[in-house]
């Protein structure tokens, strides 16, 4: 089953309402399905959480990566495939590729299938649904191959390292479209050891530098954990309990779901870290295939807006009382990626979304953010008739989103956003 094309990709989605996608075809959403695709006889140890859409292939390639990882480490595992295609064929080539895959088939495998779920509801519901037995759980996007001997290395780390809450190998990137696979070897990634200059080549921790973690032996702490990381199910337990609605990760971050869940962990103390090692490598399949969360979804720029100016409004009195922090010196890069402006431009729109966020924290209804129009004072010219500023501001002010984003804090105020506490 071939990757769908972008350029034939018909996006039946018009909205995203309460952490759920809202269509405007005549399928029905009742259309879901929760089964056993196979099973192991000993107790599971390891529960990995894989939301996917529309990447059959990639979804493959990316069971069998981790497949023979949790081989090579004699961990029990188990994968839950959360599948929010528009149709469920992921199921019937999981099946087909279990008879004969016993790489494939050495692993236990859930498949969920519901075209109306977003990827963080995905992972709450995976979450929910994981075996019992599990203390350790992951999430782990379906387009990063893991090295066959990540897990082991990992799992090595953490039982000399009690006290980390979660881990995860580094993420680089490659493309399968270009290289048939991945290599694991130091000839790929440089050492990435001993050099932070071959770090920084990396996507985590190395693009956001290590400036948001410190090197402890053979790790760096960090404050942030993205795309394929590990966990204790008590650091899921304990974050999920600050949270308003209980769930680990926030319905409303259609994008960027990972942030506010590190930022939470990082406030209360909990420890975060890239482990350093050549051979536990995750590869990220930078391959084409017209579903990117952050670059392909419909409304994807809007979602970006909103979940930016989300994370502003729960650091607004840190942001405020330190205008170079680090959150809005990462949100101006991200603004000039998403809307292809210079720093200038992006820095009067960080403004902005700062200017929203504090009028969020001064309202008393949802009402009340109609005045958010009077805030394009504060875009420059060439982005005051920008539909995309105008339009996200309506994806904050229905009342349920409105009532979910005033739960929104920092849970420990001295710890500066991105920076280790």
């Amino acid at each position: 089953m071939a990757e769908i094309n972008k350029k034939a990709l018909n996006w039946p989605i018009v909205d995203y309402v309460d952490g759920r996608k809202v269509f405007n075809d005549c399928s029905s959403d009742t259309n879901t399905l929760n089964k056993e695709l196979s099973v192991l006889e000993c107790p599971t140890e390891l529960s990995i959480i894989m939301p996917t859409m529309e990447r059959p292939s990639k979804t493959i390639n990316t069971l069998r990566s981790l497949a023979q990882s949790a081989i090579n480490a004699h961990m029990p595992t188990e994968v839950v495939v959360m599948d929010n295609s528009f149709n469920p064929g992921l199921h019937e080539v999981l099946e087909r590729t279990l008879s004969t895959d016993r790489v494939l088939g050495s692993i236990a495998l859930r498949y969920c299938y519901d075209r109306t779920l977003t990827f963080p509801v995905a992972r709450n519901i995976g979450i929910d649904l994981a075996s019992e037995s599990s203390q350790y759980l992951a999430s782990w996007d379906s387009d990063i191959y893991c090295s066959p001997d990540a897990l082991e290395i990992l799992f090595d780390y953490w039982k000399n390292n009690p006290d980390i809450d979660a881990c995860a190998p580094p993420l680089a990137t490659y493309n399968s479209h270009n290289t048939l696979r991945p290599t694991y070897e130091s000839e790929s990634i440089g050492n990435i050891e001993k050099n932070q200059s071959d770090r920084a080549k990396l996507d985590m921790p190395g693009r956001l530098g290590d400036e948001i973690g410190c090197r402890r032996d053979d790790a760096i702490l960090s404050t942030m954990m993205r795309g394929a990381y590990l966990f204790t199910r008590s650091f899921a337990e304990n974050v999920s309990a600050k949270h308003s609605e209980k769930d680990l990760f926030l319905r409303d971050f259609t994008v960027w779901s990972n942030v506010p869940t590190c930022m939470t962990a990082n406030e209360m103390g909990k420890n975060m870290a890239y482990v350093i090692n050549r051979h536990a490598i995750a590869f990220h399949d930078l391959s084409k295939d017209g579903v990117s969360m952050s670059k392909d979804i419909p409304l994807r720029i809007e979602e970006n807006l909103k979940s930016l100016t989300l994370l502003f409004y729960r650091e607004i009195d840190q942001v405020t009382a330190h205008p170079d922090n680090l959150l809005s010196r990462f949100n101006k890069a991200a603004i000039v990626s998403l809307l292809k402006v210079n720093e200038g431009v992006a820095e009067r729109i960080v403004e902005y979304l700062i200017g929203v966020a504090r009028l969020i924290r001064e309202s008393e209804s949802c009402e009340d953010m109609a005045e958010a129009n009077n805030l394009s004072k504060l875009l420059p010219d060439c982005q005051r008739q920008n539909p995309h500023l105008r339009n996200f501001i309506n994806r904050l002010t229905t009342p349920s989103t409105y009532k979910r984003i005033k739960e929104l804090k920092s849970y420990n105020t001295s710890v500066s956003p991105y920076e280790l506490r």
